[in-house]
């Protein structure tokens, strides 16, 4: 799947009233961070006015305003709705700005499961030479997972975590940004609608019927190898959240040699459930490697690595929660935003033909 035009040029508002600075504000946060379009505002009436910069940490100069007409004014011929939201439904009150965006020329990005393309009167509105993008799409052709991937001699890395939206894309995309800074060549799999989104390709895998998801993520796993000195798969929730079903079918579609192991500092429960624990750290990583080799039917993955997301932290504080991670589960533990990838590099370097 490739993207339909959010590259360079694309001027985009990102509608994420209510929101902002909230971790389900993901692919406003990647968009910004990583995507190639230029983002002309941040549509959000409950912060409309304030610095995007300030209440995220994330750089822009593309103003908060409080609704599609300001966005629309501004120059914004997309309106790319940038939350993930547990569901994956449109809050209702949001229709008027989808209907509105359309009235006033702009495509519609939808990351969402509920289809506008088959929104009747939302797609009699849009302008001819305009287009909704609807994210969470199957793929065609698809087949069931058959092992292909374990045939690879060349690195496969997943990442793998302990909540939903807890940093998984941001250290994969960290980590293929420093590994092609020294040269290699990194294949990258997206597996969701914000790295979709920002890469202009993958697969939506919580939009595919369950017989094929690993298959899916089988066939990008092959299709990226190609030419590639390493494999990064984004990894989707946790093995833990009572919500996530993703988790076996990356593992099995990628065959993962290694595992990328991302964590919020200090979080100890599932943040939609709160009644949901997050299993000591030490366990989760033994048993992200115990299903990846299903009781030595397959080969086991190795740890390397812990990404440590601290976003919510002082850099003080930051660097006391990476020093004692570090410490107690004996693995490289850096917040590859803070800190960069240098330790997550260092820790490849062995499974990694020479450059």
């Amino acid at each position: 799947m490739t993207a339909r035009s959010l590259g360079a040029g694309s001027k985009v508002a990102l509608l994420c009233h209510g929101y902002t600075g909230d971790t389900r504000a993901k692919l406003a946060n990647t968009l910004l961070r990583y995507g190639k379009a230029d983002v002309v505002a941040i549509v959000d009436s409950a912060c409309a006015g304030q610095s995007f910069d300030a209440l995220t940490g994330i750089p822009t100069a593309a103003p908060i305003v409080a609704t599609v007409r300001e966005a629309a004014d501004l120059g914004a011929e997309i309106l790319v709705i940038a939350v993930a939201l547990l569901g994956g439904q449109i809050p209702p009150e949001w229709r008027t700005d989808l209907l509105f965006a359309a009235d006033a020329g702009m495509s519609i990005v939808n990351p969402m499961h509920v289809r506008l393309e088959h929104d009747d009167e939302l797609r009699s509105r849009i302008r001819e030479g305009r287009w909704i993008w609807d994210l969470r799409v199957e793929p065609e052709g698809l087949q069931p997972a058959s092992g292909r991937a374990l045939g690879l001699s060349i690195p496969r890395i997943l990442t793998v975590g302990t909540d939903m939206a807890v940093g998984k894309l941001t250290a994969a995309i960290e980590l293929m940004r420093g590994l092609e800074a020294q040269g290699r060549r990194v294949g990258f799999v997206a597996t969701g609608q914000v790295g979709i989104c920002a890469l202009g390709r993958g697969i939506p895998l919580d939009g595919i019927r369950v017989d094929f998801a690993a298959g899916a993520v089988e066939s990008e796993v092959m299709r990226e190898s190609e030419r590639a000195d390493c494999v990064l798969i984004e990894g989707q929730g946790a093995i833990c959240h009572p919500s996530a079903s993703a988790n076996l079918a990356l593992i099995r579609g990628s065959m993962p040699t290694h595992l990328l192991f991302v964590h919020r500092a200090g979080q100890t429960r599932i943040r939609s459930m709160d009644w949901a624990i997050i299993p000591d750290l030490e366990r989760m990583i033994r048993l992200y490697e115990d299903i990846a080799a299903c009781a030595g039917a397959f080969p086991k993955p190795v740890t390397f690595a812990i990404a440590l997301n601290t976003a919510h932290m002082s850099p003080t504080e930051a660097e006391d929660a990476v020093r004692s991670t570090e410490t107690s589960l004996g693995l490289p533990t850096a917040d590859p935003i803070r800190h960069g990838v240098g330790k997550f590099i260092a820790a490849l370097a062995p499974a990694m033909t020479p450059a």
